[in-house]
């Protein structure tokens, strides 16, 4: 796992730097203030993907399942020590200002990515024939609830935060099992999810936008920011890549699973 620990390290360090200069930019529109703000939000979902890379021959270490725990739980107290950060530090310079966001962005990208990594995890997104069809039907739910919303009630409905949190979290709930379906072996479910990424991008300029200012302003606007980059470049590895060129092999997830429970 000492790889895993270096680019853990690299990633956090590489989001911070990046989260500094973004805000000590100039805000005048510039294309090099532009280029940054773009690199600055796509940097999380690349460092998702080099965490799993640098880590995908990890299957034949039997430690590994304790060794991604671990990190599940560095993962959730980086997320929950960015809602601690002092609110005198968004007024203290770039780099303390730059501490919540960035340990924030963080610590979602090593949540997902140890998610990945668990040993039966990885072997059900590998192997399992469910998760293309799965995503296609959350879509096409989210999509025809929309629909029948705006069709059956002509006036404007007030969902309240409660209601808005929970079209949140069902909208990435249902863009994180197309990442998950594209990244199965079968093309089928790689298919599946490809035509359920259509269908959920309907949604975003359908009637919908009730919830999306809490994207915007909220808690959920990296998650929604990283999820998105995160299905796109899936589509593109799937396009090019094996999944488990990324992943690594289903069957050796699996017997790391079987040695780690007897371990």
């Amino acid at each position: 796992m000492r790889r895993f620990v270096v680019g853990a390290a690299a990633c956090i360090l590489a989001l911070w730097l990046l989260f500094c200069l973004d805000d000590a930019a100039p805000q005048a529109d510039s294309p090099a203030r532009e280029a940054l703000y773009v690199l600055t939000l796509l940097c999380p979902s690349l460092c998702f993907w080099f965490l799993i890379w640098i880590t995908r021959s990890l299957h034949a270490d039997p430690r590994v399942a304790r060794g991604v725990l671990g990190w599940t739980i560095a993962a959730a107290v980086l997320i929950c020590a960015s809602a601690v950060v002092p609110a005198s530090a968004q007024n203290a310079g770039p780099g303390l200002a730059s501490m919540a966001p960035a340990t924030y962005a963080s610590g979602l990208v090593l949540g997902l990515a140890t998610f990945v990594r668990w040993p039966t995890v990885r072997r059900y997104i590998l192997g399992n024939r469910l998760l293309g069809f799965l995503a296609v039907g959350a879509a096409a739910s989210f999509a025809l609830g929309a629909w029948a919303a705006t069709s059956l009630f002509r006036n404007k409905i007030t969902l309240g935060l409660a209601g808005s949190v929970a079209l949140d979290l069902f909208y990435l709930l249902t863009v994180l099992l197309i990442i998950l379906a594209l990244l199965n072996e079968s093309r089928v479910q790689a298919g599946a999810a490809i035509i359920a990424l259509g269908v959920h991008a309907l949604n975003l300029v359908g009637p919908t936008e009730v919830f999306f200012p809490l994207w915007l302003t909220g808690i959920f606007f990296w998650p929604f920011v990283i999820l998105s980059s995160l299905a796109l470049e899936a589509t593109l590895l799937r396009t090019f890549l094996k999944p488990s060129a990324v992943l690594g092999s289903g069957e050796a997830s699996g017997a790391i699973h079987s040695q780690a429970s007897y371990s």
